[in-house]
Order: C-alpha cells, then structure tokens, then sequence
C-alpha cells in the first residue's frame, strides 16, 4: 500500500514508463520490453492475410 501510495505522489515523478512489481517485502521492477521486428515495407498497409503470414511464422 505505501509503495503505491509513493509512486502515485509527486517525489516519484521519476518513475515515468516503469513496469514496478511489490508483494511483500519484495519490490522489482521489470525490465522494459524492446520492439522485435518481425517485417517491414514501404508500400501500402499490409493486408490481413499477410500479417498472419507474418505471425504465423514467429511462432
């Protein structure tokens, strides 16, 4: 409760896009999650059948 309590005041106006986890006695923070590309093109949007091309095959 008070580990909320702090990050909704103004001393942790620091804390901007962080990703903090408490339980306890415990407080992390988790690591922020980086863009994977997975395709790219300059024409025009990508159709339905395409994007799940795209998905199917990182999977």
């Amino acid at each position: 409760m008070r580990a909320s309590l702090y990050q909704a005041s103004d001393r942790a106006n620091h804390l901007t896009d962080e990703i903090l986890i408490t339980a306890g006695g415990f407080i992390g923070q988790l690591p922020r999650p980086s863009p994977t590309l997975i395709g790219y093109r300059d024409s025009p949007p990508w159709s339905v059948a395409e994007l799940r091309e795209l998905f199917e095959q990182q999977a």
